[in-house]
């Protein structure tokens, strides 16, 4: 169901009972109540019947990558005949507007929704397109990347690396469970140049040196830029990242270096998985079940990330990286 609060063109988001209709005991009775709460007196319910008749316009405001999954998305709830859209999105806005919907009849956010895959098993379990997708219909839609026509007309613009083919790395993600050590990182950049040209683009850490031979776009890659880079690369080795979902749209070869998420919910819906889309699960090398970024095991170290032998990481990026290429 879809609680809209009344008055107010922002809406509050419940995808329990959509995202367990088929489960009869549905998630803990936490989750109802804090979407819900006390608030529920001022809400107005649609059902997801409802819900196929109404004009919504979609909201996720922050995580460049979330509002990537949410305009696939958009695309994929179109094509089955739905009349969704997205409402416009602060500092992504140049991606949303392409899909924004005339006079919605509500706004449905899901910020703070998404986030409880972290600590919801029966979150954690889903992909989280599917998730978007199924709390609001109720089944899940095949997947849709097609690259939004902002991309198009802006990469124009864009110096883009044309002479040479090249490796993409990914330097970091936003945060700490997104981004090897230092040394690691070293290591597995100066490994990968073994197949060609290595770029390494993304934020750039202190103190964070590259081998030689590497051509260093840290820090100067805009969102725009840093499409380019992923989509002239012939492998994109990458994070928990936007990247990754760019790599979607751009069916880039793909290895993603994950720790405490899992393949599962991050891979399965790339056009080119499993074969040209693959992942290493750090967490693995360290006997350590995926957490979702709970980080409960290691009291939030992320050990999976920071504290990993160099060369059994370097070993297994070789060894998938030569499958992909």
């Amino acid at each position: 169901m879809i609680a809209v609060n009344r008055g107010i063109p922002q809406v509050l988001y419940q995808g329990y009972e959509a995202l367990t209709i088929r489960q009869n005991e549905g998630m803990p009775g936490y989750f109802a109540k804090r979407i819900a709460g006390d608030v529920q007196k001022d809400m107005l319910w649609w059902t997801c019947e409802e819900v196929k008749e109404k004009r919504l316009a979609l909201l996720r405001s922050f995580a460049f990558g979330d509002v990537l999954m949410l305009i696939s998305a958009v695309q994929s709830l179109r094509k089955a005949g739905y009349d969704f859209g997205l409402a416009p999105c602060g500092a992504y806005r140049e991606y949303t507007d392409e899909y924004a919907i005339h006079a919605p009849e509500a706004v449905v956010s899901f910020d703070g929704f998404l986030e409880l895959d972290h600590s919801v098993p029966e979150m954690s379990a889903r992909h989280r397109i599917d998730l978007l997708v199924e709390a609001l219909i109720n089944k899940t839609l095949p997947a849709s990347f097609d690259v939004p026509q902002y991309v198009e007309n802006k990469i124009k613009d864009v110096d883009r690396i044309t002479e040479i083919s090249y490796i993409a790395v990914q330097a970091s993600g936003s945060v700490g469970m997104k981004r090897l050590c230092s040394g690691v990182f070293f290591d597995v950049v100066a490994a990968l140049r073994d197949f060609g040209t290595v770029v390494v683009f993304g934020e750039k850490q202190r103190d964070v040196p590259l081998p030689s031979g590497v051509l260093d776009l840290r820090g100067k890659t805009s969102r725009s830029a840093m499409w380019s880079v992923v989509r002239g690369c012939r492998l994109l080795v990458c994070f928990d990242s936007a990247p990754l979902w760019v790599s979607h749209f751009e069916k880039r070869p793909t290895l993603c270096l994950l720790g405490p998420t899992s393949w599962e919910q991050r891979l399965t819906k790339h056009p080119l998985f499993p074969e040209k889309a693959q992942a290493i699960q750090l967490n693995e090398m360290i006997g350590c079940p995926p957490c979702f970024e709970a980080a409960g095991r290691c009291s939030g170290q992320y050990k999976c990330m920071r504290q990993m032998d160099s060369g059994k990481i370097v070993s297994a990026v070789l060894t998938v990286a030569e499958k992909l290429i």
